[in-house]
């Protein structure tokens, strides 16, 4: 969810990784813009597979793309992995592709970046089952004095006079390879939406202490 734009941030974020995502600045990237997970797809293999169909004289070699790809997607909320899947998927090519592929180069018939969707598209679904399973949890991108702005608004059901309870994730845990996640918090007080556009939100402290930005609700 979030909104429809790719974040440039988060497309840099994503660059600057060099195949090996830091999930603790991508959870914040996510947060800033109302995302609740993350799907990085990175391409593993790509090979030919061929079958002679038909009989006689109307025999026919067809050939496919094999697409390996490895599918992480990461929870914004504390910047752990939700899965880590191996998807494979074939695409038709023709002759000169497949002899591309089998000289070790990337087929000019297929687009890169259509291929890596494909298989975020397929990650989507995925993702769309597990996040179904648990609760929403959206993310305080701006406080100003009591009022406080949420990337998310209609499109994620939220309406005014909504309350929300406030937690807070300003610990940090660092794993194993120095990767930081966000723990959750205790909760921290609760905000009434005042004001829901489509992709916004804003609302005011209406209980507890201070409310910081990218603090969950």
């Amino acid at each position: 969810s979030g909104q429809p734009e790719f974040p440039e941030q988060l497309a840099m974020a994503l660059m600057k990784s060099g195949g090996n995502p830091d999930s603790f600045s991508l959870a914040i990237t996510g947060q800033a813009f109302g995302i609740n997970a993350i799907i990085v797809p990175k391409l593993m293999d790509i090979t030919v597979n061929e079958k002679v169909k038909g009989v006689f004289w109307f025999r026919d070699t067809h050939r496919k793309a094999k697409i390996h790809t490895d599918v992480v997607a990461f929870h914004t909320g504390t910047g752990a992995k939700l899965f880590d899947e191996t998807i494979f998927y074939e695409l038709e090519i023709d002759e000169p592709s497949a002899a591309q592929i089998k000289q070790g180069q990337w087929p000019d018939s297929i687009s890169f970046p259509d291929a890596m969707g494909e298989a975020a598209e397929i990650a989507g679904e995925m993702i769309c089952e597990v996040l179904a399973e648990t609760p929403w949890e959206g993310y305080i991108s701006a406080v100003n004095g009591d009022q406080v702005t949420l990337p998310f608004g209609e499109v994620h059901n939220l309406k005014v006079g909504t309350t929300l309870d406030v937690f807070n994730i300003k610990d940090i845990l660092e794993g194993a390879e120095q990767q930081r996640y966000f723990l959750p918090g205790l909760k921290t007080g609760q905000i009434v939406l005042t004001a829901v556009s489509p992709l916004e939100a804003v609302g005011k402290v209406a209980e507890g202490g201070k409310v910081l930005p990218n603090s969950i609700v």
